[in-house]
């Protein structure tokens, strides 16, 4: 067991205490009071939990055309050298997951990294279209760097009110 000492910060407070860190498995077994018996002397220093890292780009997809850039074993030894513990990997591959086979095999790709790993699916014009029910549209805003997905019921669906006619949502695309 690796106790370490100092002031730590997490998503709710910042306080004086000690961390023990379980030296085999690499995880936090434990968060409490500082009690002067630190293993490493981190004075002045802030503890900080694993960050995430919400915008990567592992070039590894089921292609295998541009894993040479980075893979996802790659990516999450450069996450975890950067204290990073959770990434999400943007959709811009030649095979970009874009339908349910097209991610899971992503997925599957994502178990060799040694950090948590939230894909992000894409969403293109191959992929909005009308359903019979609804009409979707896709809407660039540019100040917000983000597309909104407009879906709209067919004029044959029967009256409803604007605020029942219009569903949006958003989604972050490149």
């Amino acid at each position: 067991m690796l106790r370490v000492e100092g002031r730590i910060v997490n998503h709710d407070a910042e306080f004086d205490g000690a961390v023990e860190i379980n030296t085999e498995t690499g995880l936090i077994e434990q968060v409490g009071p500082s009690e002067g018996r630190s293993d490493i002397d981190l004075t002045g220093c802030l503890i900080f939990p694993g960050f995430g890292d919400l915008h990567i780009h592992a070039r590894e997809d089921a292609s295998g055309t541009q894993a040479y850039k980075e893979d996802f074993s790659s990516a999450s030894a450069a996450a975890v050298h950067g204290g990073v513990t959770h990434v999400a990997d943007m959709p811009n591959n030649p095979i970009a997951p874009i339908d349910d086979t097209t991610y899971r095999t992503k997925e599957i790709l994502t178990q060799k990294s040694d950090v948590h790993v939230t894909l992000y699916a894409g969403i293109g014009h191959r992929r909005i279209r009308s359903t019979g029910m609804f009409r979707t549209r896709r809407l660039w805003v540019p100040q917000l760097g983000t597309y909104f997905l407009l879906r709209r019921p067919n004029s044959r669906q029967p009256s409803q009110s604007t605020a029942e006619k219009t569903s949006v949502f958003t989604a972050k695309t490149q």
